[in-house]
């Protein structure tokens, strides 16, 4: 599957993953994963997160001239931005290393065994089935040694305005500064953090 058109705005769903509906531009693809610009209540640009393109139970383009969703955006001038550099597509594994190499902080999610919660992560050394990381709960606390699967990752998320925010307060503390929480009070400050990017 190969998407093709990364001008207009494109929404699609992630049936056996989320009931979310995702809406954005397709900033780049591979044969695996579509790294999409999203659009924060449908209309305003707020980072890019990717996708597996296995997971896309259904999809479609607002293309036609004459549908009120491409008349809109064409009137704001949303034509995508370009990122500020694209990472390995080639697969979840390739796009973590690459990640871990830039020393990035990005969002992570796990929808199937864990709806409602994202994860803010640097990634600190790989294997290959799965990344150990440094991970930023809601308070700025980070916590050395989270584990992540490359199998339940459902997407990335890099450049958005709470990653963007987090990374700003807290990121040069990591690693080495103060130690996080773990466990369950890391989840519910995780999810508390999702529920406010989602409000």
């Amino acid at each position: 599957m190969k998407f093709k058109n990364h001008h207009d705005i494109f929404e699609c769903r992630r049936a056996g993953v989320s009931a979310e509906v995702i809406r954005g531009i397709i900033a780049a693809e591979s044969s695996k994963l579509v790294m999409i610009e999203r659009l924060w209540n449908g209309w305003f640009p707020d980072g890019y997160e990717i996708y597996r393109k296995d997971d896309i139970s259904h999809w479609r383009f607002y293309d036609s001239p004459d549908d009120p969703q491409r008349i809109i955006q064409s009137r704001a001038g949303l034509t995508g931005n370009p990122p500020a550099f694209v990472p390995d597509l080639r697969d979840i594994p390739a796009t973590v290393a690459d990640l871990c190499r830039r020393g990035m902080l990005f969002a992570v999610a796990k929808e199937r065994s864990a709806p409602g919660v994202m994860y803010l992560v640097k990634a600190r050394k790989l294997s290959p089935r799965s990344f150990l990381a440094a991970e930023l709960d809601a308070d700025g606390m980070w916590t050395e040694g989270a584990r992540f699967y490359f199998d339940a990752v459902t997407s990335i998320g890099i450049g958005g305005r709470y990653v963007a925010f987090y990374e700003r307060l807290f990121g040069a503390s990591a690693p080495g500064g103060s130690a996080g929480r773990g466990g369950e009070n890391a989840d519910a400050a995780q999810k508390t953090f999702f529920d406010a990017a989602r409000s």
